[in-house]
């Protein structure tokens, strides 16, 4: 038997909302009370949970770089992470890591003109 598609207006059903987790709706009177309440049965995409990251100074036994990894569920406990948190992991160049910075080719003069 294969996945049967769930028929809209058929019960039970997941309701959704801006900011708040899905519902599972069993009765068209509990449909009518949170469709009232800004409820849809059309998904909405949410914002929140959220990954943030922030790269430590700290390494691991390879002496990669560790990314610290943090799941914020409201707006208030992003602010609480602060500036250094990142919504994206960082860019680290694994294959550069611990290595000297390369020093810029010293200056050359240009040949003299005879």
């Amino acid at each position: 038997m294969g996945i049967v598609p769930h028929v809209a207006g058929e019960y039970p059903l997941y309701m959704y909302h801006p900011t708040e987790k899905p519902q599972l709706v069993e009765t068209k009177e509990r449909r009518a009370e949170l469709g009232h309440q800004g409820w849809s049965e059309t998904y909405i995409q949410q914002v929140f949970p959220r990954m943030f990251y922030r790269l430590t100074k700290k390494k691991d036994a390879d002496g990669q770089p560790i990314v610290e990894q943090r799941t914020v569920e409201t707006a208030e406990a992003e602010k609480v992470l602060g500036p250094a948190w990142l919504g994206a992991p960082p860019a680290v160049d694994l294959d550069d890591v611990g290595s000297a910075p390369v020093a810029p080719p010293p200056a050359t003069k240009p040949p003299k003109a005879a």
